[in-house]
């Protein structure tokens, strides 16, 4: 493919749109946004594309995508079921989320913990769909392979008198080794359509948001801020503290849960994955879905592969969408620096990110003198070229994260960057803890990496 000088009005890049009919409207905003960054929209498969797009799983076969060219992007991670799919899920034993039991093989645990908690309520899920239902447990359907069963919260915080549930949204930029940032100030957040109290078990309309949920602006508290232009964060932190909740610590157990999720099916996300050639090609946008009790707990529900970016039913959300997109398009790359012909050429990306900018400990490197050591793997003598890639790619991250929060890694503070590996983390995989390590090291250079 040729390409023209940026100022042209000729597309100079490709987007290669996997995407049946029905989803036009669906993936109109990131249409426009991939315009506006200059990019040639297409869906003829033999293009010579840049970026691939897709709404649903771009891996049809076992060999799909895995031997594309390393500068090729694509929106969707190997293995991202064992996060999506809501029994994976909710069965990862990470934090924050409600017991929960996998039919019919957990038929016996559930009716033990049915024994040991004889008061508790219980919600029957579809695997797949959001098919929510209270059901006494002589009602519940234990041959059924399509269902799980999982504790109610009965006692949910309520804004305006209504239950609701916030989204929140992940990028994944790397999954080996695990890098992953929440977007701030964006989020959704929908309400129950009745008020919670006096509570029916039999009206579902009172805990269960559905897809007429009432949005954001509909709730009078959020309102008033709005009308004074605060994002939705802002005006949903100031909501909570209407209610008694503090928001710096809700958004610690957010962080927290996300993370938690991650750790946990990390090693069964890079399983599907590492028969890719490139892993550096994927990444993926999601949403986390919480809830919160009266005591300002957090419970994480579920994580949406390809959150919803149609602002056809609700108009209002479209700069939020834009605005994700925006977010993300830098994060991971996909807004360029320089003139696309030189993008992917060695020098210009060392131009971007050299490997002097990923040095860290000095103390430390230069006595390395064993490459065995921890510390000595993140410096030049015994430095990687596959690690120095992931590096110079967090590095690029750092420069271009805008209202990105770092999440994996965690952020941390000096004296925290000093005591070395966390024993939470202990489990992760090497190249991960390499990644924490090495931030830890441009944390103790440079408080704003911390």
């Amino acid at each position: 493919m040729k390409y023209a000088p940026k100022e042209c009005i000729i597309f100079v890049n490709s987007i290669h749109l996997l995407q049946k009919p029905h989803y036009v409207e669906t993936l109109k905003h990131v249409h426009r946004v991939f315009e506006r960054f200059g990019y040639e929209v297409t869906h003829n498969i033999d293009a010579d594309w840049d970026v691939l797009w897709a709404h649903d799983s771009p891996f049809v076969t076992a060999k799909a995508l895995t031997e594309i060219q390393p500068h090729r992007r694509v929106n969707k991670i190997p293995g991202n079921g064992h996060l999506v799919i809501k029994a994976e899920f909710v069965k990862s034993g990470a934090i924050n989320i409600p017991p929960a039991f996998r039919l019919p093989e957990d038929k016996d645990k559930f009716l033990k913990y049915v024994e040991e908690n004889p008061t508790a309520k219980f919600v029957e899920k579809n695997k797949y769909h959001r098919e929510i239902y209270l059901k006494a447990v002589k009602d519940i359907d234990f041959d059924s392979d399509q269902k799980f069963v999982q504790k109610f919260i009965e006692k949910p915080l309520l804004i305006d008198g209504r239950k609701f549930e916030f989204g929140v949204y992940l990028v994944i930029t790397s999954i080996h080794p695990l890098r992953a940032y929440r977007i701030k100030e964006d989020m959704i957040i929908r309400y129950t359509k009745i008020p919670y109290y006096p509570f029916n078990e039999s009206n579902v309309s009172q805990y269960v948001i559905k897809e007429d949920s009432l949005q954001y602006w509909e709730s009078p508290t959020m309102q008033k801020f709005l009308n004074h232009s605060y994002s939705i964060q802002e005006s949903f932190d100031a909501t909570l503290k209407s209610v008694g909740a503090d928001p710096d610590r809700v958004w610690e157990q957010v962080d927290k849960s996300i993370v938690s999720v991650l750790l946990a099916q990390e090693s069964n996300i890079f399983s599907s994955a590492k028969y890719y050639q490139n892993i550096r090609n994927f990444f993926e946008l999601y949403r986390f879905d919480y809830i919160m009790d009266e005591d300002y707990k957090l419970y994480a529900l579920e994580a949406n592969m390809s959150p919803n970016l149609s602002s056809a039913k609700n108009p209002r959300n479209a700069i939020i969408y834009e605005q994700v997109l925006n977010n993300l398009f830098k994060l991971v790359g996909l807004q360029s620096y320089v003139d696309l012909p030189h993008e992917n050429s060695n020098i210009t990306q060392s131009m971007v990110a050299h490997k002097r900018n990923i040095m860290v400990f000095p103390d430390v490197c230069l006595y390395c003198n064993d490459c065995s050591e921890f510390e000595c793997k993140l410096c030049a003598t015994c430095l990687n070229e596959d690690l120095a890639l992931d590096l110079q790619m967090a590095y690029r991250e750092y420069l271009s994260k805008s209202r990105a929060s770092r999440v994996f890694p965690p952020r941390m503070t000096q004296e925290e960057a000093r005591r070395g590996i966390p024993a939470e983390l202990k489990g992760t995989s090497a190249t991960s803890k390499l990644i924490y390590g090495w931030f830890q090291g441009k944390c103790l250079l440079d408080v704003s990496w911390c």
